[in-house]
């Protein structure tokens, strides 16, 4: 099984809720997720906070190094799901690529 992290690149600028803490951004986040198994990884720049923005869209999305696009599903920045995974970066919202808390499985596992 693969774990995405998602982590702070600067920090102190702009971060996700998380666990109940929030920092305030203050204007676009600088994101990354690796997977170090796979030898992947998407880091991106987003203006919409994917914890506070619950619609499923995304703004701002700028690719910095996206090289995890072996999936047929391309990546476009973290939106909120709430549907099977908190997270996720697919651009075609009927899936959860690249999911962030997934608690749904896709073919017998996590997809992305």
């Amino acid at each position: 099984m693969r774990v995405a992290r998602p982590f702070i690149v600067h920090p102190g600028r702009a971060c996700l809720k998380q666990q109940g803490v929030a920092v305030c951004c203050l204007r676009r986040f600088a994101l990354r997720i690796q997977w170090p198994l796979a030898n992947g990884q998407c880091h991106w720049k987003q203006t919409s906070n994917p914890m506070t923005t619950t619609n499923g869209s995304v703004s701002g999305y700028v690719p910095i190094n996206v090289s995890a696009t072996g999936a047929t599903v391309k990546f476009g920045g973290l939106r909120f799901d709430g549907q099977n995974a908190l997270l996720n970066g697919a651009t075609d919202t009927n899936t959860w690529f690249y999911a962030i808390g997934s608690f749904a499985t896709w073919s017998g596992g996590i997809p992305g």
